[in-house]
């Protein structure tokens, strides 16, 4: 295994001239994670740098322990985005539940990034739903998923999601209010990445649940999602995509 520089400032800091408390400056100096996967400080850790230094090995564990696979998600998202709504049912459907390269899928460096499909095997499929029923307004749900969509910009590369304010389509039923909710692709099978879980505290406002591939009510809900319809009696009056 080869070495990896891990972590943090400390008896170096006068040598480099400066403190640099950043993520960057944390991965740049100090700290060496060696092949007994011990990290071996050379200084005394404060709180704020002890979180760090377990932050970033904790995305590191994750990352050595994550399944190969040639998904590309990014030409997910490409297709996602170039297929219009009213034909996501037949075009991307089609393309993401059965193998085939789409060849229209076009990366930013010219080349073709073929999307063959969904990889159980190397990502996992989330929903996630607001979890507390207060009866949102169009507005605060703007704001809210607004923020979260910002919040997980540096996540980009392992995720991509669909969200919106749901509302009851039988405006006579009482007991339903609208609601905030979604799917979520996320590299990996096991869990919500912890580089997200730790690095976006937003996360925490919903409640996930992994979706089961082999149950057809949990499918028709991804369809319905990936196509802009309604979802369990329930009418998207936002719907947005995580999609960058």
């Amino acid at each position: 295994i080869p070495l990896v520089v891990v972590v943090v400032w400390g008896a170096l800091r006068v040598g480099f001239g400066g403190d640099d408390h950043s993520e960057a400056g944390f991965l740049r100096q100090g700290f060496v994670r060696d092949e007994s996967a011990a990290l071996r400080p050379q200084v005394n850790l404060s709180p704020q740098e002890r979180e760090m230094v377990d932050r970033i090995q904790k995305e590191y564990d994750w990352k050595e322990r994550l399944p190969e696979t040639k998904m590309c998600l990014d030409g997910l998202k490409v297709l996602y985005n170039k297929t219009k709504p009213e034909k996501r049912r037949k075009r991307f459907l089609e393309t993401f539940w059965k193998s085939g390269p789409n060849p229209w899928v076009i990366s930013e460096e010219g080349l073709e990034e073929h999307f063959s499909g969904f990889d159980s095997k190397g990502f996992s499929i989330w929903f996630a739903e607001q979890s507390h029923h207060d009866n949102l307004d169009r507005f605060t749900a703007e704001e809210m998923l607004q923020e979260f969509f910002v919040r997980m910009e540096p996540f980009k590369k392992w995720s991509f999601g669909i969200m919106g304010l749901f509302e009851p389509r039988n405006t006579e039923n009482v007991q339903q209010s609208s609601e905030l909710k979604g799917l979520w692709i996320f590299r990996g099978v096991d869990s919500i990445p912890p580089v997200i879980v730790s690095g976006c505290s937003l996360v925490q406002r919903y409640r996930w649940s992994k979706a089961n591939l082999r149950n057809r009510t949990h499918i028709r809900r991804i369809n319905a999602l990936l196509c802009n319809e309604d979802v369990e009696g329930m009418t998207p009056s936002i719907l947005k995509s995580f999609c960058v």
